[in-house]
């Protein structure tokens, strides 16, 4: 007779008192609160005390997420230093367990100053501010907002030791993104440009911009802040699953990359369709972009996923293929109802990326592909941008 043995649930976990007796500092804890409060006092009666909390809470909130996300990069680098983050591959703790310790227990005292900034703001608009839903849902809904920006910092943190052909989340590979992104914004407004003349409305951009950034009633400011911490709370536990292991994840990044764009839902039921439109097919086309960089792009890859597609294996098809294939022809499909402007730039410049990425990610290099990447395909931009504005 043949008996399973059962694993016993943890309901103590380890590696949150672990990180937190390595980072929790009670002198440090009282520093914060006592600079806060002298913060305070300092204030003079020329400065109204709303204004005043407010402004103060506002730097707070700020050092507060720089600080977490220095406190989480200098845990992970420690723990990687020492090995310490291998041997926790053979813990009976789960990847949910072993990432919230590192987003809530590592960078503990940032969420201290987050705390007394939250506080502040809080004061200063129960002292001064005027009464709404709105303000008082952002409020409410701040903490989420900082666990958003946490587990991508994490999730991104978590791609550290990969190869020199593939992502590894350094800051110059971030700094080089933007950089890239901010390149190719002419592009875009150019085709922006065609949509208002097709769909005659001369505050096109602007209006997209109101409909995304102005929320009109508290349940969508609370909807759009709870789904994407939602969102990003399942990436960080896959990326943790993958890193501890090794289960792959890219039906996970395709998922959350599908559902993204329902952020903003309560806006896109009540904006024109065009609108619509445009906010799924850039939503689409960045998480595309966001897919050639940092997903396996070999051959090989390719051909073991193609293999699996035509086999009828969907799941291990999933878990092969990179998730622009899937992506990239639902934002063609949603600029095509727009603009074929639109549609032929935003096909141009992936099918670019990817055969800069791909021509880099096939030799072997001394450097990581995906930095060289990223200089070459800014490069070819400018030099396009010198030869059309030269001639």
């Amino acid at each position: 007779m043949k008996s399973s043995v059962r694993i016993p649930k943890i309901f103590v976990n380890a590696e949150f008192q672990r990180l937190l007796w390595l980072n929790l500092n009670w002198g440090l804890v009282a520093s914060v609160i006592l600079v806060f409060g002298l913060f305070i006092a300092m204030r003079t009666d020329s400065v109204r005390l709303a204004e005043y909390l407010a402004i103060l809470g506002g730097f707070g909130l700020s050092f507060a997420a720089l600080a977490c996300l220095i406190l989480i990069s200098r845990s992970l680098k420690r723990d990687i230093s020492s090995n310490m983050f291998d041997q926790l591959r053979m813990s009976s703790l789960s990847p949910w367990q072993m990432a919230y310790s590192r987003l809530i227990a590592a960078p503990v005292l940032g969420w201290v100053v987050f705390a007394c900034s939250w506080l502040c703001l809080i004061a200063a608009y129960m002292i001064g501010a005027p009464k709404n839903d709105l303000t008082m849902m952002m409020l409410a809904m701040l903490p989420l907002s900082v666990w958003t920006l946490l587990c991508l910092f994490l999730t991104n943190s978590l791609q550290f030791k990969r190869g020199l052909q593939q992502w590894s989340g350094n800051g110059t590979q971030i700094v080089l993104l933007i950089i890239n992104a901010a390149i190719m914004q002419p592009h875009l407004l150019g085709a922006l440009s065609d949509i208002r003349e097709k769909f005659d409305s001369a505050d096109f951009t602007n209006s997209f911009v109101d409909f995304m950034m102005t929320p009109s009633s508290a349940v969508e400011v609370a909807f759009s802040t709870i789904w994407p911490a939602i969102l990003m709370s399942i990436a960080v536990n896959a990326a943790m699953a993958q890193r501890l292991h090794l289960r792959p994840s890219r039906h996970i990044f395709l998922l959350c990359s599908l559902l993204l764009p329902f952020t903003y839902a309560g806006q896109m039921l009540t904006m024109p369709w065009p609108l619509t439109c445009l906010q799924l097919a850039f939503s689409y086309a960045s998480t595309a972009a966001l897919s050639i960089l940092c997903q396996d792009n070999r051959p090989s890859t390719f051909q073991t996923g193609l293999q699996a597609l035509s086999q009828g294996d969907f799941r291990r098809a999933f878990n092969h293929l990179p998730s622009w294939i899937f992506l990239l022809p639902l934002a063609l499909v949603f600029s095509s109802l727009l603009s074929t402007t639109l549609t032929i730039t935003l096909l141009l410049n992936l099918l670019v990326l990817w055969c800069v990425v791909t021509a880099c990610c096939s030799k072997p290099l001394r450097f990581n592909s995906i930095t060289i990447a990223l200089c070459a395909n800014a490069l070819l931009h400018i030099l396009y941008y010198i030869a059309f504005f030269m001639r």
